[in-house]
């Protein structure tokens, strides 16, 4: 029995251009705003963004989406976008979220360890304490 034919469609392949834009957009952009370079409350266009990272306006605004949901900018419509503010009790709440988020993350990082991990981590604190 002859084997069937490969299909002769092609696949689309995702744009690693455009991911790769993204990336860069969103880490440049989250950069400028820890650094402080985009104040806190100030307010900015797509189009000033772009121009300022040299680069297009598609992967601009796929990084604000994600520096949105990361709590850093807030989508001003048909204005832009504005740096969000340092806000003391938000920086508690989720350093107290983190605290016990890490706490369970190392605890069950310590209990899958296997024995050459176990060796690593104590050599890196040896290492560190002989620092001290």
């Amino acid at each position: 029995m002859p084997s069937a034919p490969l299909p002769t469609e092609r696949v689309p392949k995702t744009p690693r251009v455009k991911t790769n834009l993204v990336d860069q957009a969103f880490g440049r952009l989250e950069e400028l705003i820890v650094t402080l370079e985009l104040a806190p409350d100030s307010i900015w266009s797509e189009a000033e963004l772009c121009e300022m990272l040299n680069i297009g306006r598609t992967p601009v605004r796929e990084a604000l989406k994600r520096l949105q949901g990361d709590h850093l900018v807030e989508t001003l419509p048909r204005y832009g976008v504005r740096v969000v503010g340092i806000n003391l009790e938000n920086q508690l709440l989720m350093l107290e979220t983190r605290r016990a988020l890490e706490r369970l993350a190392a605890m069950s990082a310590a209990t899958r360890a296997t024995e050459p991990e176990r060796a690593n981590c104590a050599h890196m604190a040896a290492t560190l304490l002989s620092m001290v």
